[in-house]
């Protein structure tokens, strides 16, 4: 089973590589990134030479009666000289693994990128929130003044008045809260970035169709060089229980000469081959569990790439609702400014008053910033895209 993706045009905006980058992580963040690629590398070549076995240094001292005092030195090896292709399975293993642990250090890396701008847009969001809060509170307190004042001269019922006030400080709860959660999402963009969240430049975005978001996708990409991986375990597995062959060799020199028979540099030497033929109980179900994870890996890249497009055209709806919300905020707006106009007119004349206009004007001025917020979401959701993908390819 392989799985084609359609050619899906969807326009998802991705973010050019120009602006958007590792520097807004502090220097903390990118120090335990370059160490964790360090020790990748040094895993990788002791993984790629772990067949080459150590040599042996034994030094002794002995002291009796007969032949008397001696000290010896002997330096053996056994090495491991062939291994049904075990080896060179070894060593392919070896670059595989530094491959996917480079891959997976990016993905660390774009997934804390992500989380920085995320946390910057939200900040530039929530203060859009907290203006178009003190808005709907203005509003309200026309709102609570006029009902205070028809209650007063018995146009209305106390009920109107207890209502307006309900509404009032149920707006000004919300923006104590909004103050609240800026104060935590700043604090969360300090755990990854020493920048200023205000000083930070918020990228732009490019686009980019199903087909490139495949194509460069890191998860995907890392999948796959994990299938190799398995393979070569599937190789090195099966080498483990083929014939292999052994060289080994040792020399000994002795330090103290005790005797015409025992004498002093005396040296023994001693080299030769072995063949090596395991039999293991278990071979059919080692064997049988490295091909079945083999096998698993590519079922599970099939499955990935399943939710990953499924992933890229949910985000592509979501965008489409915000362009449809960013639309009908348009409109009202028109339809605000003509309110606007003709309620400033009839106030000219005093048929209207200057609350009424005023009322009108700040709900304008909050649908202007809805539309800001919309723009930022629409941000948001292509954030997630962003974070999933080679950077360099854009």
């Amino acid at each position: 089973m392989h799985l084609k993706l359609s050619k899906i045009t969807a326009s998802v905006l991705l973010l050019g590589v120009s602006l958007f980058g590792a520097e807004i992580l502090s220097d903390a963040q990118k120090s335990s990134l370059e160490l964790q690629k360090e020790k990748a590398i040094q895993d990788s070549e002791a993984t790629k030479y772990q067949w080459v076995k150590p040599i042996s240094y034994t030094g002794s001292y002995q002291e009796g009666s007969a032949p008397g005092k001696s000290i010896t030195s002997t330096i053996s090896t056994t090495q491991t000289i062939f291994q049904s292709g075990g080896i060179e399975s070894t060593m392919k293993y070896a670059d595989n693994i530094r491959s996917a642990s480079s891959l997976s250090i990016e993905i660390q890396k774009k997934a804390l990128i992500k989380n920085a701008y995320n946390l910057a847009f939200n900040i530039k969001k929530i203060d859009l929130q907290i203006q178009k809060q003190k808005l709907a509170l203005a509003n309200a307190k026309i709102d609570l003044r006029i009902k205070k004042e028809s209650v007063t001269n018995g146009l209305l019922d106390i009920s109107f008045l207890n209502n307006a006030l309900l509404t009032k400080n149920g707006i000004d709860a919300a923006l104590v809260e909004l103050e609240f959660n800026k104060i935590n999402l700043i604090n969360s963009f300090k755990n990854l970035s020493t920048l200023d969240p205000y000083r930070v430049e918020l990228p732009t975005f490019t686009k980019i169709t199903l087909e490139d978001f495949d194509k460069n996708h890191l998860e995907i990409q890392k999948t796959n060089v994990d299938i190799d991986g398995k393979k070569y375990v599937e190789d090195i597995t099966n080498a483990n229980y083929k014939p292999y062959a052994t060289a080994n060799a040792s020399y000994t020199y002795d330090h103290v000469g005790v005797s015409a028979t025992h004498p002093k540099d005396l040296t023994a030497t001693s080299y030769g081959v072995s063949v090596v033929v395991p039999l293991d109980y278990n071979y059919y179900a080692k064997t049988g569990s490295a091909k079945a994870d083999y096998l698993k890996s590519k079922q599970d890249l099939e499955l990935l790439k399943i939710k990953e497009q499924n992933f890229f055209q949910t985000q592509d709806l979501k965008v489409k609702m915000i362009e449809s919300k960013l639309s009908l905020t348009k409109e009202n707006i028109i339809v605000y400014n003509d309110l606007l106009a003709q309620n400033q007119e009839l106030a000219g004349v005093g048929i209207k008053t200057q609350d009424d206009v005023k009322v009108i004007e700040n709900t304008r001025d909050s649908e202007l910033l809805n539309m800001k917020i919309y723009e930022i979401d629409k941000q948001l959701e292509l954030l997630e895209i962003y974070g999933k993908i080679e950077n360099a390819t854009i």
